[in-house]
């Protein structure tokens, strides 16, 4: 019953039961009926500000967990990276054993440093004292400054009275904050700690432009240290509990965008919005829950094709070359480029491309092995890395290659189904070459491939 309708009801009631007293009742019930309304009202938007509310703690918690899961991850690439170093025999040789200066200066100053962007790396002999460091790719005679080594032996020495295998935490070293993994030197063979008790460290500086590749590759809205005294998010403390460093983001406010849509339905059916503000609840929670799952993804995978993308690619090939210098393994990458992929946009369309790529990538993973590393660098453009390949079982890989596209009709829907060709550069790797001069041959490679005709192979030979 509608409240004009209540009222002429009780308006009727009283004219037939009272009639004497209409005059006296008539007037209150107006006023009641809008208290009544009000207050419902009232009672219905405190709940749907509530809920908009804990919606906004969600978001401020969710994005906290984010930042988490972010530092996590780089931690868990360092130690990942640390242990490849640590359980290495040889690694372990020439650095503690004999002392090599000549090989420990490239292999833990200027290959880490360019290679894998780190910024700090110590090996301590098992009586504590410094077997070598380096900064920046720079060796640096840390003994003669104890005050920026402190925190440093502090964390090795921790780690060497435990029955840890490794540790990461956060210290102050000249004056900047690192983010440090220390490791224990293992046997290959046994797969134990070396009982003289030499140990590895690696660093990375927390500088501002860190956290701001940190910001864009994890989607952290504006994650970035501030002052001593501001208010922060979350704090990075060291094993004392010092403050090292502040860091503060940007925070979601979903209450400010669904309120401002929900105000008119809030007014008119404010009976259902508590429900209404319940179930988005539900939606949110279900929605970052899926984010967090594919936080990982987002940061390692190309979003059309599904394999790795640029960033990946690099880590994983990095890793594999240091893995096939301590193996004397071989490498070769394979550099491609569909020929005239513009003509497939211009005359199918966007869409039509976006499929042929796709389809293109799901083409050559199948025909790869689990452990070759196949990404997407941009555009119509894609590398493989072969591990354990040579010249000759590479260029079979890549003229196989060629043909399966050539000979492979691309389904594009609603549409005739596409064909190309693809352009490949080979390269060998050399044992000791960086990741960046590989990539540069085979790149030059591809380009003689198409200057040549396109749709077949060519060979860059290391010189």
């Amino acid at each position: 019953m509608s409240n004009m309708s209540a009222e002429k009801q009780i308006a009727r009631e009283i004219d037939v039961r009272f009639p004497s007293e209409r005059l006296m009742l008539g007037r209150p019930v107006a006023p009641l009926l809008l208290v009544l309304i009000l207050v419902s009202l009232a009672t219905v938007s405190a709940l749907v500000f509530d809920t908009f509310g804990t919606l906004d703690r969600l978001g401020r918690e969710h994005l906290y967990q984010q930042v988490s899961t972010a530092i996590d991850v780089e931690t868990h690439r360092q130690e990942q990276l640390l242990q490849e170093y640590a359980y290495w025999d040889e690694g372990y040789r020439l650095l503690i054993a004999e002392h090599d200066t000549e090989w420990a200066d490239k292999n833990l100053g200027t290959f880490v440093a360019e290679d894998y962007g780190l910024d700090l790396a110590v090996a301590f002999r098992g009586d504590g004292s410094i077997a070598g460091s380096w900064v920046d790719g720079e060796r640096l005679d840390l003994e003669g400054l104890p005050a920026e080594e402190v925190d440093l032996a502090r964390l090795a020495e921790r780690l060497r009275a435990s029955e840890a295998i490794a540790r990461s935490a956060y210290v102050r070293f000249q004056g900047n904050p690192y983010l440090v993994s220390v490791e224990k030197f293992r046997d290959e063979e046994t797969e134990q700690a070396r009982p003289d008790g030499a140990l590895l460290l690696f660093g990375r500086a927390l500088t501002d432009e860190v956290f701001a590749d940190w910001s864009e590759t994890y989607g952290l809205p504006n994650l970035g240290r501030v002052g001593e005294h501001s208010a922060a998010d979350l704090v990075l403390r060291n094993d004392q509990d010092d403050e090292l460093v502040r860091l503060l983001w940007d925070k979601e406010t979903p209450a400010t965008v669904y309120l401002n849509r929900l105000l008119l339905p809030i007014v008119l059916v404010f009976t259902l919005m508590a429900g209404l503000g319940w179930w988005m609840l539900e939606r949110e929670r279900d929605n970052r829950t899926r984010y967090v799952r594919q936080l990982f993804e987002m940061a390692s995978k190309d979003f059309l094709t599904g394999i790795s993308n640029r960033r990946e690619f690099f880590f994983l090939a990095n890793r594999e070359m240091t893995r096939a210098s301590r193996e004397d393994k071989s490498l070769s990458v394979l550099m491609m480029d569909l020929d005239w992929f513009k003509k497939i946009n211009d005359t199918l369309g966007h869409d039509a491309g976006d499929e042929v790529l796709s389809g293109f990538a799901r083409l050559v993973k199948s025909n790869l092995r689990d452990f070759d590393i196949f990404a997407r660098l941009g555009g119509e453009e894609f590398v493989v890395l072969l591990v354990g390949s040579g010249r000759a079982e590479a260029l079979e890989t890549a003229e196989r290659l060629c043909h399966l596209v050539e000979q492979h009709a691309f389904q594009v829907a609603q549409k005739s189904p596409a064909n190309c060709t693809v352009s490949i550069g080979l390269a060998v790797w050399n044992h000791g070459e960086a990741i960046d001069r590989l990539l540069n041959r085979a790149d030059d490679a591809l380009y003689e491939a198409k200057a040549n005709g396109r749709n077949q192979v060519a060979v860059s030979e290391f010189t």
